[in-house]
């Protein structure tokens, strides 16, 4: 999905297992696609479905959910969104207070306003970006799918003790936006910068890191077998859509955790240019790498912990 605003041996329960108990915890679900959703509250209203987006600098809305409510135009400055194909600047609208669980996640919010997606494909009422997912360590719980969110200030250390860490860098890019989580990932032994990206389905490289595999990839009888079940196009999270191509590789690793075997989009977004790394091997770690694990996101110390067992 990725939008720029420029100017987890065997299942736990987090609180169970720590002695901390979270701030809040709420259900999740995968949904519009794979995505992760969660409930929240706009303006004391609600439940509206939000995508949680660590692709996303800024959390914002849906025009289906702007149509239900008088949202008055924001005093801030018109930004500029960034999606994978496209971009746009846009209007700030004052829309109140976020919750979650009935604590305050952004309040007196100020968002911009997304166009619907094109049917068939449902639309939810919002994104719930970095602004709010940088505040709380997030646990997600595959098993029971709930969304724990602990203190910052007290990680729950020893739910993670044996999960597989993913170090996180913080890249703003030489730009006015809030910064982006890289993770250094490793494609067949290639080296690619990999956007840690939770509104992107799948993972993605683009063509310098594809290029850099050469022979590496698997057998053409192997590669037809497993992409037989890919999509052949990707959507932005403008609903602008863009051919893409997929191939299987032997192997992909971040940090400590190793996937054999996996199904890789191959596109070029516009972003990449954007942001000025179009000519280096550079993709998006998306939510096909988490969907069957439970994971946690601790963002202020830089960290990913999933849960995969040997």
């Amino acid at each position: 999905m990725l939008v720029v605003a420029m100017l987890v041996a065997g299942s736990v329960s987090a609180g169970a297992s720590t002695g901390r108990e979270p701030v809040a915890s709420v259900p999740y679900r995968l949904d519009y696609g794979g995505l992760l959703v969660v409930e929240l509250m706009v303006g004391g209203e609600g439940p509206y479905d939000f995508i949680i987006d660590t692709g996303a600098t800024s959390t914002s809305l849906f025009a289906n959910l702007a149509m239900r409510h008088a949202f008055s135009p924001s005093a801030l400055e018109p930004r500029e969104l960034i999606g994978l194909s496209m971009q746009a600047t846009m209007q700030p609208y004052t829309v109140g207070d976020i919750t979650i669980a009935g604590k305050p996640a952004l309040p007196d919010h100020a968002a911009m306003v997304l166009p619907d997606w094109k049917a068939p494909r449902k639309t939810p009422q919002g994104i719930l970006g970095l602004d709010f997912l940088v505040r709380y360590i997030l646990v997600f719980n595959e098993p029971d799918k709930r969304m724990e969110l602990y203190d910052r200030a007290k990680p729950p250390k020893k739910l993670w003790r044996k999960w597989r860490k993913v170090k996180l860098v913080g890249e703003n890019f030489d730009r006015s936006a809030g910064q982006l989580f890289l993770i250094s990932g490793y494609i067949q032994g290639t080296r690619a910068s990999l956007i840690f990206d939770t509104g992107s389905t799948d993972t993605q490289i683009n063509t310098p890191t594809l290029q850099k595999l050469g022979k590496a990839l698997l057998s053409e009888r192997a590669r037809r077998r497993g992409i037989r079940r890919f999509p052949d196009k990707i959507v932005d999270i403008f609903d602008e859509e863009a051919d893409i191509n997929a191939v299987i590789v032997g192997k992909v690793r971040a940090g400590n955790a190793v996937w054999r075997n996996p199904t890789l989009a191959v596109f070029d977004p516009s972003i990449f240019m954007k942001l000025g790394v179009a000519d280096q091997p550079y993709g998006l770690f998306g939510m096909d790498r988490l969907a069957r694990s439970s994971f946690a996101i601790d963002l202020g110390r830089r960290n990913l912990f999933i849960h995969r067992p040997k």
